[in-house]
C-alpha cells in the first residue's frame, strides 16, 4: 500500500523537527517561516529523487538553493 503523500502549510500542525521546509524566494537564514510548505522528511525523500535528476548540484543534507 502507497502511503498518502502530505504537504503541510500550517505551521501549527508541525510537531518536532522531522521536515523539510520549501520557502520561496531567497534564504534568508530564517526557519519555520509562515508561507513556506512543508513536508515529512520521509515523503521528501521521494521528492528528492525527481529533484537530483533535474539539479546536479542538489543535496538531501543542508540548504539548497533552486532558482526556478
Amino acid at each position: 500500500m502507497v502511503e498518502r503523500i502530505e504537504i503541510i502549510f500550517d505551521l501549527e500542525v508541525l510537531q518536532g523537527t522531522c521536515y523539510i521546509e520549501i520557502k520561496p524566494g531567497i534564504y534568508t537564514g530564517d526557519n519555520w517561516n509562515k508561507g513556506s510548505t512543508y513536508f515529512t522528511d520521509e515523503t521528501f525523500t521521494y521528492i528528492s529523487k525527481a529533484i537530483e535528476k533535474h539539479y546536479k548540484n542538489y543535496s538531501l543534507l543542508g540548504m539548497n538553493e533552486i532558482n526556478q
